[in-house]
């Protein structure tokens, strides 16, 4: 096992590291590659990455959730998915407002030895709700979640139900697919006990309130080396993972990153009025992901850390946990069949 600080980690030097172990079982018959590299948060990003939340969850759109309206925070519990600049600092690439991942972390975590993030994510509930939300997978998704593993299967309502028949005074967290009506709508009588986004899950407006991402609305907004197009991300203003996300890379970046993941000028185009359609579409230079090297290729990598909200004298707080890394071959970045994943700890 290698153990290092974030500090030692940049996107242009690689290092040795995320070599895989072998892999985890984890929830409805699924495994994932584990790599038993640890990596530890020091306290300067730590603090960068809680402050980027904070100010995140100050921008955010409001919704009639139990957790705004009680609160006036968009969640209890995000993800921050992120990278490391060659100025050592944290480079943060979005927040996930109603993140999974927390169940697989928990593994991770233990997996490498240390306690987990099952009972400070259970202690955090009871804190500020007095209980533990029940977790809601809509019908429209294609699968569940590894929620179960954090609040237990009692607490747990996987697709394959009858909305209608869904009778529970706690509160919820239902995971719908963020744009899609169709998705959220036989749950919108639950949003008063909502304790994460519902409506406006996967918004990424507080985005381009604090500068993170630009409004484009045609190809001559795109991001431009002189006649040439540089290397940038186009988004789809509500969405979340993967989904609504474009990487063009120029020839340059190309070499160094490597191609896979990434579209065509033309694609990135199509893509761009595709998102427009759909709920608007968001435009960030690209932000190089972590540069590792291990005997399984994958080379490029990011961290994803956990951080809980809350108030206190009437100021959002933001709390990091710990979390995990991704690693695969592409630069696009989540948590695919060919990707490492790592635990990510906080002293």
């Amino acid at each position: 096992m290698i153990q290092i600080t974030s500090k030692e980690l940049n996107n242009r030097e690689p290092i040795r590291f995320g070599e895989q172990t072998g892999t985890l079982d984890l929830y409805d018959g699924l495994t994932t590659p584990f790599s038993s590299d640890v990596v530890v948060l020091t306290e300067d990003h730590i603090s960068q990455i809680e402050d980027f939340v904070e100010l995140s969850a100050a921008n955010y759109s409001n919704e009639a959730t139990l957790v705004q309206l009680q609160y006036g925070l968009p969640s209890l519990v995000t993800r921050v998915d992120c990278t490391v600049g060659v100025d050592g600092n944290i480079l943060p690439y979005e927040m996930e407002d109603s993140p999974s991942g927390q169940g697989i972390t928990d593994v991770l975590h233990k997996a490498a030895g240390a306690p987990g993030l099952k009972q400070i994510l259970l202690g955090h509930f009871e804190d500020m709700l007095d209980t533990v939300p029940t977790v809601i997978v809509s019908n429209s998704r294609s699968h569940g979640t590894d929620d179960a593993l954090i609040v237990g299967e009692d607490r747990y309502v996987n697709i394959g139900h009858n909305p209608d028949e869904i009778r529970t005074d706690s509160p919820v967290v239902v995971k719908a697919i963020p744009g899609r009506i169709d998705s959220r709508e036989p749950y919108m009588r639950l949003r008063s006990q909502a304790v994460a986004p519902l409506v406006t899950e996967g918004d990424k407006l507080y985005a381009e309130r604090i500068g993170l991402l630009r409004s484009v609305s045609s190809a001559a907004d795109l991001l431009r080396d002189g006649d040439n197009l540089s290397s940038q991300v186009v988004k789809a203003r509500l969405g979340s993972m993967a989904l609504g996300v474009s990487i063009y890379l120029s020839a340059e970046d190309r070499k160094r990153f490597g191609k896979s993941g990434t579209v065509t000028a033309s694609r990135l185009e199509r893509d761009l009025e595709a998102y427009k359609e759909h709920s608007g579409a968001l435009v960030q230079e690209f932000i190089p992901p972590i540069q590792i090297e291990n005997d399984q290729d994958r080379t490029n990598a990011i961290l994803r850390v956990f951080t809980l909200l809350g108030r206190q004298q009437g100021k959002i707080t933001a709390r990091a946990i710990g979390g995990c890394y991704v690693a695969r071959n592409e630069v696009l970045l989540h948590g695919a069949s060919n990707a490492v994943s790592g635990a990510i700890l906080v002293q």
